[in-house]
């Protein structure tokens, strides 16, 4: 039969679809592109079952398709997002070992339609498709335009056929094992377990410190193949530094997709308020005392390396510190003694000599803030930097937590 005999033989036949989002950070009101690709497909006469906003997760991505192939219903489903390149991009790699008959041509000609519009930035899309049971799965980048040229020059204009030759001799049956790929047996968990007991054994137990002042080093396991059983969440091992090492450290417990409100005296700040709005992702860090806080990460809380910034209340204007700056305390000294950093009310001479080795000419004044090598210092409504060698006046106190969380938040 031709390609027109084949379609032909297939039309009438329409989908009942799963669209799932993949993203930690989208949410029902925020999320265009699973929206875009439901409108698409019921335009074109096929049925979507649901939209599903799920996180980049390859258990819960697996899990749902488990669902999907036992529900008797659906007979497709189209991710979208998660097919990049980057470490937090496992789609492809969750879905592609279950695939009985992989589709390589729907990959190949999204990246030859990509290169078209972006140009070689479409070798960076590992977007894919395949026949796994009764169920004909496509997986499609997160943004609009990729879902669009996706499902008008790929998915739509081929569903009906692709059924058809999914069905056509006979309805398939259910027999992949997830479990072969999402699920540990006891004895596997058994040696992991042995595995993680002799690593925790490496790592000395949290100290409750953020850090050091100046440029000393806290005495820690600074090894970064040791994995603990917070780090073991996420697969990970335990770094030696970073953001990730001062949430362990401190013993702090990590709420994605939630936030504290922020302190008023910060919120009334537009300069750092739209700083703190370019976060890639925010949360909510409690700590076994129950005091919480809210989390900025830049650009997201999954990597090591991103800038973390943890924000709580306190006087004069607000608790910050970066975390990503462990094991050098950094960050705002606030009047309160539940703080992180030094207490504002510390003798200023002392912590000069600490921080930087040397004490300035006049040490009246509270503490503001301090970092590695340098230290603020607030007269009046006035903020002075020392660094050991001059100071200078940075502005007041407003102005200068701006200048701390723009500059934190980059480095």
């Amino acid at each position: 039969m031709s390609v027109e005999e084949h379609k032909a033989a297939a039309d009438g036949i329409r989908a009942a679809v799963q669209v799932v989002v993949v993203s930690s950070t989208r949410t029902e009101s925020t999320d265009q592109s699973g929206l875009l690709l439901t409108e698409l497909l019921e335009q074109a006469g096929h049925r979507v079952l649901a939209r599903h906003i799920i996180s980049d997760d390859a258990r819960e991505i697996r899990g749902r398709l488990r669902e999907f192939a036992d529900d008797g219903v659906t007979n497709v489903v189209v991710l979208t997002g998660g097919t990049g390149i980057s470490r937090l991009d496992i789609t492809a790699d969750a879905i592609e070992p279950l695939f009985d008959t992989p589709i390589p041509g729907f990959g190949e000609l999204f990246r030859w339609l990509s290169f078209q519009e972006v140009g070689s930035a479409a070798m960076l899309s590992r977007t894919t498709a395949g026949m796994l049971g009764p169920l004909l799965v496509f997986a499609v980048p997160g943004s609009t335009g990729a879902c669009r040229l996706a499902a008008e020059k790929l998915i739509i204009p081929e569903l009906s056929h692709l059924l058809r030759e999914l069905v056509k001799e006979g309805p398939p049956e259910v027999h992949v094992d997830f479990d072969e790929y999402e699920f540990e047996t006891e004895e596997v968990e058994s040696e992991e377990e042995e595995v993680a007991e002799e690593e925790n054994a490496k790592v000395p137990p949290p100290s409750g410190k953020l850090g050091v002042l100046g440029r000393g080093r806290l005495t820690i396991q600074s090894e970064e193949v040791v994995t603990t059983e917070k780090a073991a969440e996420d697969e990970r091992p335990l770094p030696a530094g970073g953001w990730r090492r001062a949430v362990y450290e401190i013993q702090g417990e990590l709420i994605r997709g939630e936030r504290e409100e922020l302190p008023w005296d910060l919120e009334s700040i537009s300069p750092v308020v739209d700083v703190l709005h370019t976060a890639g992702e925010v949360a909510v860090l409690k700590l076994p005392s129950g005091v919480k806080y809210s989390l900025f990460a830049w650009p997201d809380l999954y990597r090591d390396t991103s800038k973390v910034l943890l924000i709580g209340w306190g006087q004069p204007l607000a608790e910050v510190i970066a975390l990503h700056r462990f094991p050098h305390l950094t960050g705002t000294c606030i009047e309160e003694e539940r703080g992180f950093m030094p207490n504002r009310n510390v003798d200023v001479a002392e912590m000069c000599e600490t921080v930087t080795g040397r004490v300035p000419k006049d040490t009246s004044g509270q503490l503001f803030a301090v970092q590695a090598d340098e230290v603020w210092i607030q007269r009046g409504n006035s903020i002075i930097k020392w660094d050991g060698r001059k100071e200078r006046v940075d502005g007041s106190p407003r102005q200068v937590i701006s200048t701390l969380v723009l500059h934190w938040s980059n480095k």
